[in-house]
């Protein structure tokens, strides 16, 4: 009952354990999940904002490039602010340029604006955010982008370092264009481009059925929205460019907030799956136990009793008839040899019952200890039906002996013995009064084919695994004979220690037929 009880109270305590880790899992995996999303946002707004930032950029190098004069001459502003010229541009997308300007680097001053005018606050606000971009970009040739909001509308300003004589810029030329028709086509480029996430996260679905996108400039004027008739809640915001005047907002949508939560409880849910299958499974081999112990126990308490009627009566006949001869009691000498004939014919069934069950302890524990050598199997046939002459005797039973002479198994003989023994008193006691027990043997093929044949009722099929079993006993009907329930298992323990095996079969004669495979002797 250990093992039962062990499987039972582990088992408990891992559902205890699992219950407890759920709930503490449970709200660290709430947060865990809340921060993996946004850090997912997070990265798609960087993605987007970069993706837009480098299409600016590309077209507006293209376009400060149609203005550039040769080394060290100042650039044609003009061109910039001819629609014409800018059509010669090829660029994906292109702005509408209002003005262009040179100025000085990196103080800001000397700002000189050609095209549409500007006026001084609008010129004030350029100059404070060249002055800004100087300082913090320090030299460089690629062009430079500016995403400013004066009076909540988008400006786009892009320029250019002009190198000085000391090899040093000194002058900054660029352009002032409108901000929202060039964002919001760069927008819709991006959003139709290739995955802001990682594709083993998003799978084959587009960024607009997993993201909603807004941008909006610093005072919170929207201009651009992948969902326009949708608002979402931001998870994560990231600037376009410099110097922070566009705001980047992205939201995920449901779908895609269930499939990415999803993609990282599939450890824990494993884990846990895991843990409540051990658990269940625990649970379940405690149970098999169990119930495996109390069919044990049914069956040990029956074996008890069994055996113990079994002793009982041989020795309440051996006990009767020795006090009858003490006595003298004996009328003539024929019952007195009768008397004599039947203490011995108890003796020897005391005798076999206590053999088998000692024999099935050390089986049990594994401490029999086999001697092999040449053993003659005739000679233990013929010993075997003496020794069980009386109990025939008492069934009215006869035992042939068909083993052919010379007959040889590889085996250890007090093994053999035990084992036509058992298959004997089988015979005997399933048998019908009157019959002939048949003892035979066939050798070929390095093996030896043993049998014993009763002319009883034999043994259905579903029952001729089972009958091997220990404390299994065949029942025959009402007439069903007492015993211990450990002689056949006794035969198939020693059969296979033997290197050999046993199964049951339907005889000639439409009884069972025990057939018992050995080693034959080596020449």
């Amino acid at each position: 009952m250990l093992v039962p009880i062990v499987f039972l109270a582990g088992a408990f305590l891992l559902a205890g354990v699992l219950g407890l880790q759920a709930l503490r899992a449970d709200d660290a995996h709430r947060d865990a999940t809340a921060r993996a999303l946004r850090d997912y946002a997070a990265v798609a707004a960087w993605e987007f904002s970069r993706r837009a930032e480098d299409e600016v950029r590309g077209a507006a190098g293209s376009i400060l490039a149609l203005a550039a004069g040769p080394r060290g001459s100042p650039p044609d502003l003009a061109i910039l602010t001819d629609p014409a010229a800018l059509a010669a541009c090829d660029c994906p997308v292109r702005p509408v340029v209002r003005a262009a300007f040179t100025v000085d680097v990196p103080s800001a001053a000397g700002l000189e604006v050609t095209g549409q005018p500007l006026p001084d606050s609008s010129r004030a606000f350029l100059a404070e955010a060249l002055r800004q971009s100087f300082y913090s970009r320090g030299e460089t040739s690629e062009p430079a982008l500016l995403f400013l909001a004066e009076s909540g509308a988008a400006t786009l300003v892009a320029y250019r370092l002009l190198e000085g004589g000391n090899g040093r810029p000194a002058r900054a030329y660029g352009f002032v264009a409108d901000g929202a028709p060039i964002l919001d086509e760069t927008f819709r480029r991006v959003m139709r481009g290739r995955p802001l996430l990682p594709p083993a996260l998003t799978g084959p679905h587009p960024n607009d059925s997993l993201l909603v996108v807004e941008v909006s400039t610093l005072p919170g004027r929207r201009i651009y929205s992948s969902s326009p008739g949708e608002r979402a809640i931001p998870m994560a915001i990231d600037r376009v460019g410099e110097p922070g005047h566009v705001l980047t907002a992205v939201a995920l949508r449901p779908g895609a907030r269930s499939r990415l939560a999803n993609s990282q409880s599939g450890g824990w849910t494993s884990t846990l799956m895991s843990l409540v299958a051990l658990s269940a499974g625990m649970v379940l081999m405690a149970l098999y136990h169990l119930r495996r112990a109390m069919h044990l126990t049914a069956m040990r308490s029956q074996f008890v009793t069994s055996v113990s009627h079994e002793l009982r009566t041989p020795l309440a006949q051996i006990r009767m008839f020795a006090e009858t001869l003490g006595y003298g009691r004996a009328r003539s000498d024929e019952e007195r040899n009768r008397f004599i004939a039947i203490l011995h014919r108890e003796a020897v069934r005391l005798s076999e019952l206590v053999e088998n069950v000692l024999q099935f302890a050390r089986l049990d524990q594994r401490k029999e200890q086999l001697s092999f050598a040449t053993v003659d199997l005739r000679q233990e046939a013929e010993d075997a039906a003496v020794s069980l002459a009386p109990i025939a005797a008492a069934h009215a039973a006869t035992i042939v002996n068909a083993v052919p002479p010379g007959t040889r198994v590889w085996a250890d003989r007090g093994a053999v013995r035990r084992i036509i023994l058992n298959l004997l008193d089988n015979a005997l006691k399933y048998g019908p009064a009157g019959q002939t027990v048949s003892i035979g043997a066939v050798a070929g093929a390095g093996q030896v084919r043993l049998r014993v044949d009763d002319q009883g009722s034999g043994v259905p099929a579903g029952a001729r695994e089972t009958i091997f079993r220990a404390f299994e006993r065949h029942d025959v009907g009402p007439s069903s004979p007492t015993g211990s329930g450990i002689g056949l298992t006794i035969v198939r323990e020693l059969a296979s220690a033997l290197g050999g095996t046993v199964h049951v079969e339907e005889g000639p004669g439409g009884g069972a037929r025990f057939v018992v495979t050995l080693l034959d002797a080596p020449p």
